[in-house]
């Protein structure tokens, strides 16, 4: 496909005007309820009423012309931070940056518009097109809290597709990885490090131990990571207690819960676990939903491929929830950085994709 772009195309000026729009509307995660005004606003002309839930997921059905199931299409609404007053810029090397002291919002604001450009193609040239569901998420930056508390039955589409992956368009993430989260906290005894430090059991020294016994790394299809440490009170005291914590990732429920007994049986005894957030792993095993993604991204020169996706997003959910869900690929680069970026094109590519996905014929 044609990845060159004209600013005076106004289809282009259009898509640009929708994404600068939605970034520079803050929404760090827990303050969605501006987007949500503004997402409204744009497509209650175009879908109807919106309807919101108790977690502040927004979603709209349009109902379609063309017979087949239901078609989902979802981003959500939240960034990470520092994402208060983003100054989007347009380089002269035509990549789409922030000023440097925020993130740009590319996650997930360019697969807002995305589907927001493509439904109003689909809708203002009377496009016939499948029923149609469009689901906003709230939370998705913070352990995907939104997603999480999506009713199953509050949805009707079975099959849809997530906007908001990493990597060059045209990849889809037909599975993800599950995670827990725990925090270890390790018990020793204080003494006075210079009078008798015999009498003190250090802490720090029976989490090296564990650690030895259960080493972050990858362990086949998972990996462990301890993330933060700290404990402690003083250097002239003995360490009576230290915290870690950390996660397991793995796309297998049987290995996240193999991980989780070896976690506990190397920390017995010293310590105390307590889990944290965490999401369940998707697999799609659909593979004619596959294929017709695959099929439509094709026959735009996108050249498709199927990989796995080493982090969470609202497609584990969405899994949950009973959806065949792929994750779609958006071009962006360095999200929950203030160096993220993205350019014109990929927004334009992955619109055009939207678009296809919504009017294409399904037997």
């Amino acid at each position: 496909m044609n990845m060159s772009y004209d600013f005076n195309d106004p289809d282009v000026r259009e898509l640009l005007d929708c994404f600068f729009s939605l970034v520079r509307t803050d929404s760090p995660s827990g303050e969605e309820s501006g987007m949500r005004r503004k997402l409204t606003a744009i497509l209650e002309p175009l879908a109807g009423k919106g309807e919101t839930d108790g977690a502040g997921n927004l979603k709209f059905f349009i109902p379609g012309m063309l017979p087949g199931p239901v078609r989902l299409f979802s981003a959500h609404m939240d960034t990470v931070e520092p994402g208060r007053g983003i100054d989007p810029q347009m380089g002269s090397d035509g990549v789409i940056r922030s000023n440097g002291k925020t993130v740009l919002g590319a996650d997930d604001k360019d697969g807002i518009a995305a589907i927001i450009c493509a439904l109003k193609r689909v809708i203002g040239n009377n496009v016939p097109h499948a029923p149609i569901e469009l689901l906003f998420s709230a939370g998705e930056e913070n352990n995907l809290s939104g997603s999480a508390k999506l009713a199953p039955s509050w949805l009707r589409a079975k099959c849809g597709w997530v906007l908001d992956g990493p990597g060059r368009p045209g990849t889809i993430y037909a599975n993800g990885v599950g995670k827990i989260g725990f925090i270890v906290t390790i018990h020793g005894k204080a003494a006075h490090s210079g009078i008798c430090p015999e009498k003190g059991v250090h802490a720090f020294m029976l989490a090296a131990k564990a650690l030895q016994m259960f080493p972050p790394g990858r362990n086949g299809n998972a990996t462990v990571n301890y993330g933060t440490i700290s404990g402690g009170k003083a250097d002239n005291i003995v360490p009576e207690w230290v915290v870690l914590t950390g996660e397991i990732r793995s796309s297998d429920p049987a290995l996240i819960e193999i991980l989780r007994k070896q976690l506990e049986d190397a920390w017995s005894g010293i310590a105390t676990i307590e889990y944290g957030a965490g999401y369940p792993p998707y697999v799609l095993r659909n593979d004619g939903f596959i294929a017709r993604t695959k099929e439509v991204l094709s026959g735009m020169g996108l050249n498709p491929e199927v990989v796995d996706f080493k982090a969470g997003s609202d497609a584990n959910y969405l899994a949950k929830a009973g959806v065949d869900v792929c994750l779609l690929a958006m071009g962006r680069a360095d999200n929950h950085t203030t160096a993220e970026s993205t350019r014109p094109e990929y927004i334009r590519i992955m619109s055009e994709a939207v678009f296809r996905l919504m009017t294409i014929p399904w037997s």
